[in-house]
């Protein structure tokens, strides 16, 4: 299976050319009532989404394993909230939370070529799979005063969660009868869990606010939908604090946000790829801390100057059932000969995946009004650290940049802007994802240069 790609960064080694299509739309409805002792709100939302993806993840110019997903999925929420009225030293609120989705393979095929298995012909097996989710949830937060300069804020939340899947597969070879089809049985988890907030701000002077604050969070375990007889994960658990301090100075020409975070995960969920398939898994735990710096300074009108500085250590903790992936080389030339043996890790200690030590971003937005409407422009520049694909940290992307730019214009009433417009302006070559399987490493590469122009209406 050696084999180093022949072309640019931009090109494919696959014989089949990777296609991916999708198309999503929703709808929302809110409605708002107001009486003497109490404000009343109702959201509604419902939403829809279709993909196909198809990719050949030998990638290589000899067709061997092309994974075909046609995902589809349907969404619908419902919020019900009661608000404390206009006016009330004690600001609360409560209410209930509806959620349903309904996400399915529809179908999701495998197929492998004699290039890979040798077999007369191509395999397919072809598999459809549905998870059904219900989510029911009752909420509810006071924020009291304490004092003229001090509040304190604490809330809490129950939700419980049931899912629901189903799969079928069957396996059709080109030479061959069908084989069986197989009907898995269904299976269903249940998970409840409180979550809370409590923090407490305090005004340190005219417009300088300190805060403190401690969060629990939690999210159920996931079916995987490719592996038919796999046990739902284990159900997320975060325990996050934030202290920060928030300013607008010099009669709010510059605004100042610090933020000093530690988050504490149990269970993290994380996914992923092998042999074409997503794999679902539990770490134990993973503990990510850092600094959040965001500054504006409006020095004069109609000029904005942004800047914001993240630091970050994000490491996992006990995490025994990690996947390890190990290139295969001659013995004698100890040269790569192809393909990854794959093993056990304990990735205590390394980064968390897609997690960069350290990101910088700064922009300069211009705006200026003229009788005929207003010209804007805007120049952003962000750069990150090295980032790790996957739990092993044997491939990671680079320190990069990326420049963007954007010049509109708008008409008096607002209705209407044309905007022209320019993406990673310096033509970085940046991997927007990197899988290690057994049979290859597969590289994704982010947009190019890209530049075009839109035309926004506004009703």
């Amino acid at each position: 299976m050696g084999y180093s790609s022949q072309g640019g960064f931009y090109d494919t080694s696959a014989e089949q050319e990777p296609i991916y299509k999708a198309k999503s739309g929703g709808l929302s409805l809110k409605i708002e009532q107001e009486a003497d002792f109490a404000q009343f709100v109702s959201i509604t939302a419902f939403r829809e989404s279709r993909a196909t993806s198809v990719v050949d993840f030998l990638s290589n110019p000899q067709r061997g394993l092309v994974i075909a997903l046609n995902p589809h999925e349907r969404q619908f929420t419902q919020e019900l909230q009661i608000l404390s009225p206009e006016g009330s030293d004690i600001k609360w609120i409560g209410g209930l939370f509806y959620y349903r989705n309904k996400g399915e393979y529809d179908p999701f095929e495998v197929r492998a070529y004699p290039a890979l298995t040798h077999a007369p012909g191509p395999i397919v097996t072809r598999s459809t799979g549905q998870m059904t989710t219900d989510s029911i949830s009752a909420f509810a937060q006071a924020t009291f005063p304490l004092g003229k300069t001090t509040r304190l804020t604490t809330g809490i939340r129950y939700t419980r969660d049931k899912r629901e899947a189903t799969n079928y597969e069957q396996v059709l070879p080109s030479f061959a009868p069908p084989g069986d089809p197989i009907i898995y049985p269904v299976r269903r988890s249940k998970s409840s869990k409180p979550t809370w907030r409590i923090s407490l701000d305090q005004d340190l002077g005219p417009n300088v606010l300190g805060y403190a604050s401690y969060n629990r969070g939690f999210k159920s375990g996931l079916y995987n939908l490719q592996e038919p007889t796999a046990d739902a994960l284990k159900p997320e658990k975060i325990d996050a604090y934030e202290v920060g301090l928030k300013a607008d100075l010099f009669n709010r020409m510059l605004r100042l946000n610090i933020a000093g975070f530690y988050y504490d995960y149990t269970n993290l969920q994380l996914l992923r790829a092998e042999g074409g398939k997503t794999q679902l898994l539990n770490a134990s735990s993973a503990k990510i801390y850092g600094l959040d710096f965001e500054g504006t300074l409006v020095p004069v009108e109609g000029l904005t100057l942004r800047a914001g500085v993240g630091l970050l250590h994000s490491r996992y903790g006990d995490f025994p059932n990690a996947v390890q992936t190990t290139p295969i080389v001659d013995p004698v030339t100890g040269l790569p000969t192809g393909g990854n043996m794959t093993g056990p890790l304990n990735a205590k200690g390394n980064h968390t995946v897609f997690v960069p030590d350290y990101t910088i971003n700064v922009s300069a937005a211009y705006e200026r009004r003229f009788d005929a409407g207003t010209l804007g422009a805007t120049v952003g520049y962000y750069y990150s650290g090295r980032r790790y694909f996957e739990i092993d940290n044997r491939l990671s992307q680079d320190p990069y940049g990326l420049l963007s730019a954007e010049l509109s214009w708008t008409l008096p009433n607002d209705h209407l802007r044309v905007r022209v417009w320019g993406r990673n302006l310096a033509n970085e070559k940046v991997f927007r994802q990197i899988t290690e399987q057994a049979v290859i490493d597969g590289v994704i590469a982010d947009a190019p240069r890209t530049y075009g122009a839109a035309l926004d209406f506004r009703f």
